[in-house]
């Protein structure tokens, strides 16, 4: 592709966004389902499904003959000037920020009281974290660590 966009029809552009919009809604709200019956549970076994986006994004990018973002954008900017390509952009991005505003709820609620606790340099940070050393999956505290000669740690928040 190389910068390269391919042409399409508005009506196969819409149709293509709808689709996707669709399967994103249908994955959000399957993810809300979880979320609203146990956070935890959530978190400890169904999480990978937001994994799925990528799948979804990975579709679309295929049935639109593109492989980024901004060719995605650029096809849909050639066809812009359609009421139903503008509507069904919209659509995308209300959609993607729908997804955005559950991500960050989720952040919330995982944080619980904390919220706004951030850090600043010199403050006490959370030593009494609950973590899990990764050569022998025993459960530790950030505490345990910090009286080490060296330390090098690494902090994952994976989803997957």
């Amino acid at each position: 592709m190389d910068g390269e966009v391919k042409s399409s029809s508005p009506t196969s552009l819409v149709d293509n966004i709808s689709k996707t919009v669709s399967e994103i809604e249908e994955l959000l709200q399957r993810a809300r389902n979880f979320v609203n019956g146990s956070l935890d549970d959530f978190m400890d076994k169904k999480v990978g499904c937001l994994g799925g986006l990528i799948g979804i994004y990975h579709n679309f990018y295929i049935r639109l003959c593109v492989k980024t973002r901004a060719e995605t954008e650029r096809l849909w900017e050639q066809l812009y000037r359609y009421p139903s390509v503008q509507s069904a952009v919209e659509d995308l991005w209300e959609v993607e920020e729908e997804w955005d505003t559950f991500l960050k709820d989720v952040d919330r609620q995982l944080r619980g009281d904390k919220a706004g606790a951030d850090l600043s340099v010199g403050s006490m940070g959370p030593v009494h974290l609950p973590l899990a050393d990764a050569r022998t999956g025993r459960s530790v505290t950030l505490q345990e660590y910090l009286g080490s000669q060296c330390l090098v740690l690494v902090l994952l928040r994976h989803f997957a």
